[in-house]
């Protein structure tokens, strides 16, 4: 009852006091906590964007699409070939034995020319293997 009769005679000084309180301590530690979380989930949002674009990026192929014929070199386990058609999808693969043991250039070069005319090869990658400056000499 007494507080009753206290906010009665205090009146609109209450409601104001009230409505003062609030809106300077509690409106503006819930509108920054609420700021804070937003942008936290924002830059989540964005690094996700990023990542999914860079991943594009760097799956993307360099020369375009084309159809590649790659070259894995090796001197004792044979030199691996892989044919990827434009759309990046592995067509064939084989392994070509150039060097020693076998020393078979001519079914290597068969093979590759085979394969080369087989799916249309618009670019042939040679990696850095540790046959890569026997093949470039020969």
């Amino acid at each position: 009852m007494f507080v009753a009769c206290v906010a009665a005679a205090m009146g609109g000084f209450m409601s104001n006091y009230c409505k003062r309180a609030f809106n300077v301590e509690f409106a503006l530690r819930i509108e920054t906590e609420m700021m804070s979380r937003l942008r936290e989930k924002a830059e989540l949002e964005a690094i996700n964007v990023f990542a999914h674009n860079l991943k594009d990026l760097l799956l993307a192929a360099p020369a375009g699409p084309r159809a590649t014929m790659g070259n894995d070199l090796g001197i004792r386990t044979g030199c691996k070939i892989a044919v990827v058609d434009n759309t990046g999808q592995v067509k064939a693969t084989a392994t070509v034995y150039p060097f020693e043991p076998r020393r078979d250039w001519d079914g290597a070069r068969h093979t590759l020319a085979a394969l080369a005319k087989a799916h249309l090869v618009d670019l042939i990658s040679i990696g850095n293997g540790t046959a890569s400056c026997e093949t470039w000499s020969k």
